[in-house]
């Protein structure tokens, strides 16, 4: 089985759960494709590199820049990155469809992933089915957007949310009524649901236990 891990935005704390990472890497062979929210390498993003194998054509270093309309804010005026999670995603699945075309190969199975996760044990994949969305449900929000995975065009369709972003804006799905911005889980059931009306997907919940490493953050 030929496997893509997708990381998206930024890859701090790595090296407080880079064991977990490194089993699921080595568990599925898999290959890293990384879109950063930076300007370029640093100490750290290159002993990444080293250490998961990620080479040059694996990795873009991208300074997301939202447009003004899709800024969020929260009530005390911090601004939330969610243009830019979904921006990075897009990236480094280009990043992944690239390589394929260079090297004439399709990776059965996409998974997007963050370096902070923390499993309780190594994550389990088998009988990938077409048009299945696999993820973990979110207790409060259904859709958890941490990590996915599914079959290479499932995941490239995952991968174009932000393409729909200009549709969530001018539908006021960014927003709550109050003017706050509404969770990026909210948005990502909402296209989802879009996927499903249009592709006919199925959306399954898998039972994956883990926490974000607050070291990473």
């Amino acid at each position: 089985m030929r496997v893509a891990i997708l990381l998206a935005g930024r890859i701090k704390g790595w090296e407080y759960t880079k064991d977990a990472l490194k089993t699921l890497q080595n568990k599925y062979n898999a290959i890293f494709f990384v879109s950063l929210n930076a300007e370029g390498p640093d100490e750290s993003t290159t002993s990444f590199c080293k250490y998961f194998n990620v080479n040059q054509e694996q990795i873009v270093y991208i300074p997301t820049q939202t447009p003004e309309k899709y800024r969020q804010f929260d009530s005390e005026g911090r601004e939330h990155n969610f243009y830019s999670q979904w921006f990075h995603v897009r990236s480094a699945f280009d990043l992944c469809n690239e390589y394929c075309n260079q090297n004439n190969t399709l990776f059965d199975v996409v998974i997007k992933y963050r370096t902070e996760i923390q499993p309780k044990s190594v994550l389990e994949i088998s009988d990938i089915q077409p048009k299945r969305f696999y993820c973990p449900a979110h207790n409060a929000y259904q859709t958890n957007d941490q990590m996915a995975y599914g079959d290479f065009r499932m995941m490239e369709a995952y991968s174009r949310l932000v393409n729909f972003y200009e549709f969530f804006y001018t539908n006021k799905m960014l927003l709550y009524s109050n003017g706050l911005p509404r969770p990026t889980e909210c948005v990502l059931f909402d296209y989802l649901n879009i996927l499903a009306h249009y592709d006919k997907i199925n959306v399954i919940y898998i039972d994956f236990k883990f926490y974000l490493d607050a070291r990473g953050r």
